[in-house]
């Protein structure tokens, strides 16, 4: 226990005026000085910080995706029957947190048997952390004395920031096995397509008996076809094809990651030939077998931002648009085009900082390829509370990517990180079905 010296100057002042007063016999100055020194004689007599307290650390979301913020609430709970008038509180929070909202210090005074709570909203990128212990500096209530403690709290001391996203929804084009998209092709399936004149060798069950009934004309009814899908996510892996999240939190990379990851956990579910490519030359068939599923993980487990320097997808050696000099390779791009079956569809995964991947989608479209992008949207500021002259420019600038993308009837899913990834994937999803 620390002993702090707040209260000297008002000892050695009321001495100094005692002295004072009784030479010159100035009642006023004796009075004042025993005031002074009955508030040192109660702050000398004050008892020490109670040390029954608990603190217990709750998160609102232990498996949070990338960028989702979390609230961590701390819980006093003062159990002794003295109070607790300065309890001051900070959090000890791994490097790669970032507080969003609130402050991870406190400071407050907690009544005998009281409790209090303090809440603050962190944001994380992906992979698994740790809280450290709590910071606690106690002091009585004349702040004379005081005690610094490292408190481990009871709750939650660790999560893990998911890579998962809750749905993805795929476009019409379409391989001849039976899968959950529909198509606008009519035949034996489950929703409603259409009528036609009943033709010799139709199924019986196909027959509008209703119709015979009212009308004695025999007419056979179409269901909707649901095909599976051939899908291949490309993830945008190049190191100037992302960037650090204003304010702090998750860099675009984790997010691309995490969009991509849950999209390909979805395709799989929904009986899809799902596989996956990097620009930077990893390559996964599309299946939807066990083994298909392992070698998707291991892709997103292992991806990292690569710092190869790449040519333009012409095979020109001049950079790229913008201020980009990392683009897309020309031998790699061109062969990934290749490798791509030719009635899949492409989901290309970038947050869109350049127009080189933009005419590299462009380019997937010119070989027959459906092409959708998912983009994580990096000029939010989620920390911050105004953009600065850069951000705005370069928010203009991907804005107008996005423009060209969909005037080429490329469909972009725009994911403003202050909304879930799926309500903007639903947003996609009505767009798809116009």
């Amino acid at each position: 226990m620390k002993q702090l010296s707040r209260w000297h100057g008002a000892l050695i002042g009321g001495i100094l005026l005692t002295v004072l007063g009784v030479l010159i016999g100035a009642n006023d100055l004796l009075l004042i000085a025993l005031v002074a020194l009955v508030v040192v004689g109660l702050a000398k007599a004050s008892l020490p910080p109670s040390d029954a307290y608990r603190i217990t650390r709750a998160l609102s979301n232990t498996r949070p995706n990338p960028g989702e913020p979390v609230t961590v609430t701390l819980r006093i709970t003062n159990e002794s029957r003295r109070m607790l008038p300065d309890l001051r509180i900070t959090e000890d929070l791994p490097e790669s947190l970032t507080v969003v909202s609130g402050s991870s210090t406190v400071g407050t005074a907690v009544p005998p048997g009281g409790e209090t709570t303090h809440s603050y909203e962190i944001s994380a990128p992906r992979g698994e952390f740790a809280f450290g212990d709590l910071k606690v500096r106690r002091r009585n209530l004349a702040a004379t004395l005081g005690v610094a403690d490292f408190v481990t709290p009871e709750g939650t001391t660790e999560f893990t920031c998911e890579t998962l996203i809750d749905s993805l929804p795929l476009r019409q084009q379409t391989i001849q096995f039976v899968g959950e998209t529909p198509t606008n092709n009519g035949g034996a399936g489950v929703e409603f397509f259409s009528t036609r004149e009943y033709r010799p060798g139709d199924p019986l069950n196909r027959i509008d008996w209703n119709q015979y009934a009212r009308s004695g004309t025999l007419s056979t009814v179409e269901y909707r076809l649901e095909r599976a899908v051939t899908v291949v996510f490309i993830i945008d892996d190049r190191a100037a094809g992302h960037v650090a999240s204003i304010g702090g939190g998750p860099n675009s990379f984790d997010l691309t990651l995490y969009a991509a990851a849950r999209g390909m956990v979805t395709s799989l579910e929904d009986g899809n030939e799902t596989g996956i490519a990097t620009l930077s030359g990893q390559w996964v068939d599309p299946g939807v077998d066990d083994h298909t599923r392992s070698l998707l993980n291991n892709v997103i487990e292992t991806a990292e931002p690569t710092t190869e320097m790449f040519l333009n997808p012409t095979g020109s050696d001049e950079p790229a648009a913008d201020d980009s000099t990392d683009t897309v390779a020309a031998d790699g791009g061109m062969e990934l085009l290749h490798r791509l079956p030719a009635n899949g569809q492409v989901v290309l995964c970038s947050p869109l900082v350049d127009d080189t991947i933009v005419e590299y989608a462009e380019q997937c479209s010119s070989y027959g390829h459906a092409v959708s992008v998912l983009s994580p949207d990096m000029t939010t500021g989620l920390g911050v509370e105004s953009l600065s002259m850069g951000n705005r420019v370069g928010r203009l600038r991907r804005q107008r990517r996005i423009t060209r993308l969909r005037g080429h009837n490329t469909a972009v899913a725009d994911w403003n990180l202050r909304e879930p990834l799926l309500a903007e994937l639903q947003r996609l999803q009505r767009r798809w079905k116009q």
